[in-house]
């Protein structure tokens, strides 16, 4: 999901309009040095009623034509406030900012030893505060330079029942064609944020920006404490947009965007109106990109949106590409700590979307992508409205993917989607290609245990890693090693699902997969805990060469209508035209249903659908399958081996309902001779049963 510019930006046109200390037609050669380091400069405008405008400029120039100009500006503190009563009042202040049609070899350096602080505020009027520190803009920018070195950066804007807006440019360049410059921005603590109680607020903030038509040779350097970006809105509408060493345009080469930082937080709430919080930290978002090179380090990153009645959204992009297309291109995420995304919603809509080490282009070719981080934990909460979190980590997007690498090490992964009157929804997608064509892609995915949790009434909780998923690719690898894998589903149609090394309409795949032990359940009505390891989906027509050691695996059912616990290892179960080789080896098996009326339980180990032979081998410790009741037409796992509950290992040729029907009628004529009486698709089971069932409820029915 890329994101795109949708906020107007500050113009050549706009700078224009303020007072410069250079102003002429042309500027060659020309220098300025301001040092007010003992002091603030501070630029406010206010109204009651009427209009005002307040500007202020500082070590800026503005000329046709701008060369070999030297800004030196150092500054204590910065502050620009905006506030409105009932009329409109606008705050301007630019500080060491060059404007011109043509700009080359000009450098700009602003210190600022302590705050800089844009702030607007309106009451029933409107307000609006504009900061710019460090800025360039024109049609052509060349062979130039911006460094600004502050201590806080600080950006709000709170409206009661008027509008307010507050904008706050840090190293920013914006130009039809921008050639050969660099950004260098080093702040200790930036915040944006956006309130707003029954009127409207946006906050903008961005640091180390780059907004061009054209670009070629750019270099982005930010060197960041923790960045904070929030929106919060009681009955009105709050926006907060905060852009670190990001790039943006049409066409690009020779990008260079490197990134270090603390901390990174985002986050909305809402209470009865609407927040909507975007943050994006190491982001080029070119329709072409050629040649760049993409690296984020942080310590912890943050993602959270939460309503009460409105809605609110919080969406977050770390080392993200995104356009239509991108070549010969790199992406590093190293994050020390752990990654945190969260949505929760009372009776409104709460959604938060986090990317990171993400490719989202239409089409990439010769793309490296390499991702670490500590925990990886998703987690939404609907009581009466929904909630829902999606993370990608590690993942390549789009139509065509060609010479694709992807590499991730990870510690534990979590994903819990909780509904109650609502919905909750979890989706984690690590190390995955979903292009719709991938040839000569190559996954490899370290993490340590992967669990994931579906609570309630239509709660959906998913976990995939390292799995090429798409229409027409080929000559793929998938190399996967993970901790013990869970997958629990409680309450009705509550899905809790885990896919390990999927592959879905391929040819020529090769797949080394490691796990540990493996464990699905499902608990109470039409809830599903699929558990897919190394699974070949339909449309792969083969060859597949697949090795795949797992410790135990088990899935249980437990007072559940309608429910299933699947897991399927090393199985290729569509029609294939082509030989595979599929070695499984695993610890023991155990799969158990208690009081399942109806759905599809059991175990698929190495098994291969196809006419045109294959080799199969697999290595299992013990195994144990019971069941106390089952559903007419079924069967039940420890009768039978048929239809939708069915064991299956090591099989070629084998249908996937275990191609045995008669088996089912068979073990229905065994239950009916036991005593169960079957009517309406339903075993009627007899009391010993339901005293097991009503245990089993006890131990669970606190979820």
């Amino acid at each position: 999901m890329a994101i795109s510019p949708s906020r107007p930006r500050f113009t050549p046109a706009a700078l224009a309009l303020i007072p410069a200390l250079v102003a002429a037609q042309n500027a060659g050669e020309t220098s300025i040095s301001v040092d007010i380091t003992g002091g603030a400069v501070l630029n406010v405008g206010g109204t009651v009623a009427g209009q005002t405008t307040a500007k202020q400029s500082v070590g800026t120039a503005n000329a046709t034509s701008i060369s070999g100009f030297q800004d030196h500006v150092s500054l204590k503190a910065a502050v620009n406030a905006g506030g409105g009563l009932a009329g409109s009042a606008t705050a301007i202040q630019n500080i060491g900012t060059a404007d011109a049609t043509t700009i080359s070899g000009d450098t700009i350096n602003v210190s600022l030893s302590g705050a800089a602080v844009n702030a607007g505020a309106a009451l029933a009027g409107q307000s609006t505060a504009i900061q710019n520190i460090g800025v360039m803009s024109g049609k052509s920018i060349d062979g130039s330079a911006i460094r600004v070195q502050a201590g806080t950066l600080s950006n709000t804007t709170a409206a009661l029942a008027g509008s307010a807006r507050a904008e706050q440019n840090v190293g920013t360049i914006v130009g039809d064609q921008v050639h050969n410059v660099s950004l260098d921005v080093k702040v200790n603590t930036a915040v944006n944020a956006a309130a707003a109680l029954a009127g409207s607020a946006v906050a903008v903030q961005d640091l180390g920006y780059v907004a061009a038509a054209n670009s070629d040779n750019i270099k982005v350097t930010a060197n960041l404490g923790t960045i904070v970006n929030a929106s919060a809105a009681l009955a009105g509408a709050a926006e907060a947009e905060q852009e670190i060493a990001t790039v943006t345009g049409s066409d690009d080469r020779n990008l260079n965007v490197d990134v270090t930082l603390a901390g990174a937080v985002n986050a909305s709430a809402a209470l009865a109106g609407a927040a909507k919080a975007t943050q994006q930290i190491g982001v080029i978002a070119e329709t072409g990109a050629s040649n760049d090179t993409l690296s984020v380090h942080a310590r912890r990153v943050t993602n959270a949106a939460a309503a009460l009645a409105g809605s609110a959204s919080a969406t977050q992009q770390l080392g993200v590409i995104s356009g239509t297309q991108a070549t010969d291109s790199t992406v590093a995420v190293n994050i020390r700590g752990d990654v945190t995304n969260v949505a929760a919603a009372l009776a409104g809509s709460a959604t938060s979307l986090q990317q990171i080490g993400v490719l989202d282009t239409g089409m990439a070719k010769n793309v490296n992508i390499s991702l670490a981080a500590g925990s990886i934990s998703g987690a939404s909460a609907g009581l009466v409205g929904s909630g829902s979190v999606v993370q990608q980590i590690a993942a390549v997007i789009g139509s065509s993917d060609s010479n694709v690498k992807v590499n991730v090490n990870l510690g534990d992964v979590h994903g819990t989607g909780i509904g109650f009157l609502g919905q909750g929804r979890s989706l984690e997608t690590i190390g995955a290609v979903t292009a719709t064509t991938a040839s000569n892609v190559s996954v490899a995915v370290n993490a340590r245990d992967i669990s994931t949790r579906a609570v309630g009434s239509g709660s959906t909780a998913s976990i995939v890693v390292g799995a090429v998923m798409g229409s027409h690719a080929n000559d793929d690898h998938l190399t996967i090693q993970t901790g013990n894998l869970t997958a629990e589903a409680y309450g009705i149609k509550s899905t809790a699902t885990i896919e390990i090394g999927e592959v879905s309409d391929t040819d020529q795949v090769t797949a080394n997969i490691r796990t540990g032990n493996v464990y699905a359940h499902s608990i109470s009505v039409s809830s599903d805990t699929p558990i897919r390891i190394g699974y070949i989906a339909p449309g792969t027509t083969g060859p597949v060469t697949a090795t795949i050691y797992t410790g135990d695996i088990s899935n249980e059912v437990n007072v559940a209508g309608g429910s299933t616990s699947t897991i399927a290892v090393g199985s290729l179960l569509m029609a294939a035209n082509k030989p595979s080789t599929i070695d499984v080896r695993t610890g023991n098996l155990s799969s158990s249903v208690a009081a399942a009326l109806g759905g599809s339980n059991g175990v698929w180990i190495g098994n291969i659908n196809t006419a045109d032979g294959g080799n199969v081998l697999v290595n299992t410790g013990s195994h144990s399958a019971t069941a106390t009741a089952c559903v007419s037409h079924i069967g039940c796992l420890s009768e039978l081996i048929g239809k939708d509950n069915c064991v299956m290992i090591g099989n070629i040729g084998l249908a996937p309902n275990c191609g045995n029907d008669d088996l089912i009628k068979l073990a229905i004529k065994e239950l009916e001779k036991l005593g169960y009486e079957i009517a309406d698709g339903v075993v009627k089971a007899a009391d010993w049963v339901k005293h097991a069932a009503e245990k089993a409820w006890d131990k669970i029915k606190h979820f």
